[in-house]
């Protein structure tokens, strides 16, 4: 049994009106339709006893891939939302709300990231 291919990873190489230029194409084995996130790392993360757990990569943006060329792609994105006019209508599809952990405040790490998408920014491949 072969291991799985590791997910891409690239970086924002440019801001476009409605999307964005990563710097990742066909060499690195990117396709039309792969979708990726653009994410920021934060600091890192220790558990209990002391281990390093790495950073979080808290996501930006979700992105699709619209066009690829040799050594760059170009994503759109693929954040939808459902606009109603009529609340009416809203009330009649239903809504779901996330229940609320039950956690101790005391310990809750507080992460702050600008949420402005730039150049340099990180990107990864969505499995």
């Amino acid at each position: 049994m072969s291991s799985p291919k590791p997910l891409l990873r690239g970086e924002v190489a440019g801001i476009l009106e409605d999307g964005l230029v990563l710097n990742i194409g066909n060499e690195q084995g990117v396709k039309k339709g792969m979708r990726f996130v653009v994410y920021e790392e934060t600091r890192h993360i220790f558990d209990a006893h002391g281990n390093d757990l790495g950073s979080l990569e808290i996501p930006k943006a979700e992105v699709e891939i619209v066009d690829v060329q040799e050594k760059l792609s170009i994503a759109k994105n693929t954040d939808v939302r459902n606009v109603t006019l009529d609340a009416i209508s809203a009330i009649t599809q239903g809504m779901q709300v996330r229940r609320e952990l039950l956690v101790d405040e005391k310990q809750i790490t507080k992460i702050s990231i600008d949420q402005h998408i730039r150049n340099g920014d990180r990107v990864r491949q969505v499995p």
